[in-house]
């Protein structure tokens, strides 16, 4: 592949991944999803541009109607590029797709115009897994449908979890990847580390705790939540392994004066 086609493949597998639910395409990507869309909720990406009332997405596919029944939810898994634009939407469809109208998800999506190598296309992300309530299904032309959707809160499944403190217990000291690294250091630093260890777990599990009380909250809340609770998990291992600290100090003196008295 050509250097320009490469983000291209990357954008292309990880949302056919995050579509199909492929468990060995998300662990390959999740670092990806979670930090995108760690970016798209970050009010600095935002900027001082009014979020857009009505968003337009356009594709070459013809959706079984029963799929968009009025009244129905639909999640979108994958991240989806929309436009202020109707005329890049019915470009993208190409008058033989479905052209989708969403409405109130500019708080949502990201403005990633000027971020676009065609900047002219007015193009707004959506983050993953956005849902929407379908409001009116409109025949256009034989084969050609435009869908209404209404933007709802999303939903946050298990994969863009993992980078999360508070979510379902994946990210746990247990769960970590370095945790056999932790422990091995935990005990070469002595009594200090084992401590600093077990308030770390036990504090961990504690956050674990916390997913079904977040799981209806907003994605701004949900983050709010998060790194309020890793500031006060901070806070508590400090106050409580500085201590044991303070006293490992001195027995390492001690121990280093009767090594040279052997």
């Amino acid at each position: 592949e050509n250097e320009e086609s490469l983000p291209h493949q990357i954008y292309g597998d990880c949302n056919k991944a995050m579509r199909d639910n492929c468990r060995e395409g998300l662990n390959l990507w999740r670092e990806f999803i979670w930090f995108l869309d760690q970016a798209l909720l970050d009010p600095r990406f935002k900027g001082n541009k009014a979020p857009a009332a009505i968003l337009w997405r356009g594709v070459k596919l013809r959706f079984p109607l029963d799929r968009y029944a009025k009244d129905k939810i639909v999640t979108w898994p994958s991240f989806s590029s929309t436009s202020t634009s109707t005329a890049v939407a019915k470009g993208f469809g190409d008058g033989v797709g479905t052209r989708f109208r969403l409405l109130d998800c500019g708080g949502a999506a990201m403005d990633i115009a000027k971020y676009s190598k065609f900047p002219e296309e007015e193009e707004w992300l959506l983050p993953s897994n956005s849902r929407f309530m379908v409001k009116d299904v409109v025949a256009l032309a034989p084969g050609e449908h435009e869908i209404v959707l209404v933007s709802m809160p999303r939903y946050m499944p298990d994969y863009v979890d993992w980078g999360c403190c508070c979510c379902g217990g994946r990210n746990t000291v247990f769960h970590s990847q370095y945790f056999l690294l932790l422990l091995a250091a935990a005990f070469l630093s002595g009594p200090a580390g084992l401590v600093w260890l077990f308030v770390w777990s036990v504090l961990s599990l504690c956050q674990a705790g916390l997913a079904d009380g977040l799981a209806d909250e907003s994605p701004e809340e949900h983050m709010k939540i998060c790194v309020a609770v890793q500031k006060k998990t901070l806070v508590v291992m400090l106050l409580l392994c500085l201590p044991f600290g303070l006293l490992c100090i001195p027995l390492f003196l001690v121990s280093m004066r009767m090594s040279r008295n052997w």
